[in-house]
């Protein structure tokens, strides 16, 4: 429940006390408390607080898709006394639902970090969140899927997403769907918790990126991710594991990684003829000018030039990075 003012009149000399009284007092008390708790975070962020008792979080607005049903969840809670569960029933066109935050605030040219938990009854019922972002007088703009999968966690399971705010946005709200329209898949999407850091200094960069190698001289590209790079952020920095062989004559591999014309610092190793080298090696590249959806390619290249006398390649490379403001 959000603030209710209360009247002069109610407070004055021998008024007397009525239930709508408290039950304001009460509601501006919760309200408060979901302020205060996380002045900079998603008021009631998991699901706490239901002061109206109207079976919907506080501070939330739910919606319902044709034949869905929602309810608090407090046999398996990720924290505290509940969660927040979506049901879908089979057959075409049904749906759960899903919950809309408050407005948060957010700028456009920052993107803020946003972390859902949350778990499905069945991996291929469709779980989506959205960023949705209004300008300043809070006109809606646009829409970014954030999360939009139908090969779900059936445990609990927290994701750190990146929005990347148009220019002109004040203000962003999150979208919950669980148990989408499509497919028709019947089951349930049970939401942990929501939370948004408006200005983070550190947001971790998902990819996964196999091994690869060459033994050419040449910058090869031996492997490619997709990644998503925050607005408004500077650094990317990772680790990877690295390799170098030789046979009869020694070898220097050379290890850097790109996003577009983006390089990151070449960094070598050397084998001595008749071995092999190797470890884990860190790195970062500038990302100043680069945000949203991109492609990382990790390249190396061997010395010797020949493949009958050594490689470089990438064994590891790793599964996140770090972008850094």
């Amino acid at each position: 429940m959000s603030f209710t003012p209360i009247q002069n009149g109610e407070i004055t000399v021998d008024q007397p006390v009525t239930d709508q009284l408290m039950q304001k007092i009460k509601n501006n008390f919760d309200d408060l408390n979901t302020r205060v708790s996380s002045p900079t975070d998603v008021p009631n962020a998991d699901f706490q607080i239901d002061g109206d008792a109207d079976g919907i979080p506080d501070n939330f607005t739910r919606s319902l898709y044709t034949a869905g049903s929602a309810a608090f969840d407090t046999t398996t809670p990720y924290a505290g006394v509940q969660s927040y569960k979506f049901t879908r029933v089979a057959g075409a066109g049904n749906g759960g639902g899903y919950l809309d935050t408050t407005y948060l605030e957010i700028s456009e040219y920052i993107s803020p970090l946003v972390q859902v938990a949350f778990k499905a009854s069945v991996a291929g019922i469709r779980v989506m969140v959205q960023a949705r972002y209004y300008d300043r007088t809070q006109t809606f703009l646009s829409s970014e899927d954030l999360y939009n999968s139908i090969s779900n966690p059936t445990v609990w399971t927290t994701l750190s997403l990146i929005p990347i705010p148009p220019a002109n946005a004040k203000f962003m709200k999150l979208r919950l769907i669980g148990g989408y329209t499509d497919p028709d898949v019947a089951g349930t999407v049970t939401f942990g918790a929501v939370h948004y850091n408006a200005f983070p200094t550190v947001i971790p960069v998902p990819f996964t990126l196999s091994g690869g190698g060459t033994y050419s001289s040449a910058w090869t590209d031996v492997a490619s991710a997709a990644v998503k790079i925050p607005k408004g952020f500077t650094r990317l920095s990772f680790s990877m594991m690295m390799s170098v062989s030789s046979y009869s004559n020694p070898n220097t591999g050379s290890f850097r990684v790109r996003i577009g014309t983006n390089y990151s610092p070449a960094i070598t190793l050397s084998a001595p003829s008749g071995t092999s080298v190797g470890g884990e090696q860190a790195t970062d590249m500038d990302i100043t000018a680069v945000s949203g959806a991109g492609t990382l390619v990790s390249q190396s290249a061997s010395s010797n030039n020949n493949q009958y006398d050594g490689s470089a390649g990438i064994n590891k490379p790793g599964y996140f990075a770090l972008a850094t403001r």
